[in-house]
């Protein structure tokens, strides 16, 4: 197994807090919108 460089312990580093950063965002904009704050039942309104 190869050692990992500088490089690529920067990218991966990089790369998961860009990852958790989106799913966060994500989650917080969903839990926030007043929306969905009756767990989505407005769409079967038909």
């Amino acid at each position: 197994m190869e050692h990992l460089t500088g490089g690529d312990v920067a990218a991966l580093t990089i790369a998961v807090l860009f990852t958790a950063g989106c799913l966060v965002l994500a989650w917080v904009a969903h839990r926030d919108s007043p929306d969905d704050s009756d767990d989505d039942t407005d769409r079967l309104t038909w």
